[in-house]
């Protein structure tokens, strides 16, 4: 598997230069570009695409007045107090009971609502007039100044870790024959991390809280530097996949100390605490997946759809998984198809993936470009489910979907439930046929992934 290859390629060249050291002006340069450069190298290595869609000029201008807003009633700035527990949520909102919830926080706040400092975060060109939280504070204020400081920030590279960096730049290419120019990407997020570590630096420091909850601790850097020296625990709430594969969350040497890291992370369930290569540093807590609960309960009575078939796209494979399926729907005229696209895929994949638009005529395809259905009703009613690494298999599992995985980028994050025989990998058509005639699987605990 080509990514299993590229990671282990990563930790060899980490350990070999000792990349997790380089320091210049007291930033781990490297662990702040790691991620980013990986990435790259990913992209043009496996075609790995963005998940998210492409902000146009009219997304902008939808956002303007809540920008507006949120520069001056709800900049954090102008409050003389604020509590002593912080909660930065996740941008990407759901509808739930009437109103826009961050589905990873949600139920935390709630039950410590007096207690947190609410900071809501909503994605460009989405409509934050329903945000779920009244006496929420916004960084948008705190953004607008790192970008006009980002701007202004200056940087260069010390020649002894340019020698380094160079090194790698020179082994990625004799190793997979790809360019990446290392030294600027290193070089920007240098700049980034000054400019957001200084606003939040202030910040922090003016309001002195206790505690700082976040979701995705990777390009999150400089808050949790700004944080962490500040004496502030910085607690991380599991938002997606965590596996021995996944940059974000894994390490050659997990017994040395990684910088930037959080302090605690909170688990859906035991079976991601199971990473061998997580940082040791940090406390794993089973936290649990409340939003999935409820969804559990909602959808605990609903029957299974016999050959009903629930495919979960994500941005970073959709042309290859798009075009399999394709192939599937002409192939397999017995079985029903939901396209389940991923929210960053709605207003692209017309674009991206027009042999879609060409099944629209079909009788058993129905590609789903909205939130309108529930995710869970879905996966709870279908009886089989193809995908390639989205947190949603493990969701579908949980609803009792059978599994099938097509072996493309990203698969790595699966192997556990591979090699378990939970869920069953292909890489042809002819093999997902035989699959949804004849599919047997190992019994697993649903506690397993998202505690009760």
């Amino acid at each position: 598997m080509v990514n299993t290859k590229i990671i282990e390629f990563f930790f060899e060249m980490e350990d070999e230069l000792d990349l997790l050291e380089l320091q210049q002006d007291n930033i781990y340069v490297y662990v702040i570009a790691r991620r980013a450069i990986f990435l790259s190298l990913l992209q043009k290595e496996n075609e790995f695409r963005s998940i998210h869609n492409k902000l146009k000029f009219k997304d902008y201008l939808k956002s303007l007045s809540s920008y507006a807003k949120n520069c001056t009633i709800k900049n954090p700035f102008i409050k003389k107090t604020l509590k002593k527990t912080w909660l930065i949520d996740h941008p990407r909102k759901i509808r739930f009971d009437n109103k826009f919830i961050d589905i990873y926080t949600h139920f935390f706040i709630e039950d410590h609502k007096d207690d947190i400092e609410v900071f809501t975060n909503f994605q460009l060109g989405s409509d934050s007039k329903n945000m779920p939280y009244d006496n929420s504070l916004s960084l948008d204020f705190l953004r607008f100044f790192y970008f006009i400081s980002y701007k202004f920030t200056k940087v260069e590279i010390k020649n002894d870790n340019r020698f380094k960096l160079q090194k790698l730049q020179k082994a990625i290419f004799e190793k997979f024959n790809v360019e990446i120019d290392v030294i600027s990407i290193v070089r920007q997020r240098i700049r980034r991390y000054i400019a957001q570590y200084n606003i939040f630096y202030r910040l922090i420091n003016k309001f002195k809280p206790n505690y700082l909850y976040i979701v995705a601790s990777y390009e999150k850097e400089a808050i949790i530097s700004a944080a962490q020296d500040l004496n502030v625990k910085v607690i991380e709430f599991q938002h997606g996949v965590i596996t021995d594969h996944h940059i974000g969350y894994s390490y050659s040497k997990p017994e040395k100390f990684i910088p930037y890291f959080p302090n605690k992370i909170l688990t859906f369930g035991d079976y991601w605490a199971k990473n061998s290569k997580f940082p040791e540093q940090t406390e794993i807590e089973v936290y649990g997946y409340p939003y999935l609960n409820e969804q559990l309960k909602k959808y605990k009575d609903v029957k299974k759809n016999k050959r009903q078939v629930i495919v979960l796209s994500q941005g970073t494979i959709g042309i290859q998984l798009s075009q399999f399926i394709a192939q599937l729907v002409e192939m397999l005229p017995e079985y029903n198809f939901i396209y389940k696209l991923h929210p960053g895929e709605y207003s692209r994949w017309r674009e991206e993936y027009p042999w879609l638009t060409k099944l629209s005529g079909s009788k058993n395809f129905e590609l789903i470009d909205n939130s309108e259905i529930n995710l869970y009703q879905l996966l709870a009613e279908s009886e089989f489910q193809i995908g390639v690494y989205s947190t949603a298999i493990y969701e579908g599992l949980t609803l009792g979907c059978k599994t099938i995985l097509l072996e493309l980028s990203g698969i790595e994050h699966m192997l556990s439930l591979i090699e378990k025989d939970i869920v069953k990998l292909v890489n042809t058509t002819d093999e997902v046929s035989e699959l949804l005639e004849n599919f047997s699987s190992m019994d697993f605990s649903k506690d397993y992934f998202f505690k009760n």
